[in-house]
């Protein structure tokens, strides 16, 4: 499901490719609100996401 909603915003990646993309968002995403984020929970969002059709 996550490489599927990355291919429809643009971002055509291997499984390989998308576990970095996940943690570099996720790094970004820690240093942004100042707590750590997991690239669990940004996949977790992600599927959400995709989940409810947005």
């Amino acid at each position: 499901m996550l490489l599927h909603w990355l291919a429809c915003h643009g971002v055509k990646v291997t499984a390989a490719e998308a576990r970095i993309v996940l943690r570099d968002i996720a790094q970004q995403l820690s240093a942004m609100m100042g707590r750590q984020v997991t690239p669990w929970e940004v996949d977790h969002a992600i599927w959400l996401a995709a989940r409810s059709g947005r």
